[in-house]
């Protein structure tokens, strides 16, 4: 939870610098795709 946390707090503070919300994007997309859907399990 403290990394999502992070992650929102991250992108606020960023003002909507593109460059902080695309490399957050990136680290989330990271983070995701270790977890299947529940299908896929």
């Amino acid at each position: 939870m403290a990394l999502i946390a992070g992650f929102i707090v991250e992108v606020l503070r960023s003002r909507g610098d593109a460059a902080v919300v695309a490399r957050v994007r990136t680290e989330v997309q990271r983070l995701t795709a270790k977890f299947g859907l529940p299908a896929d399990m």
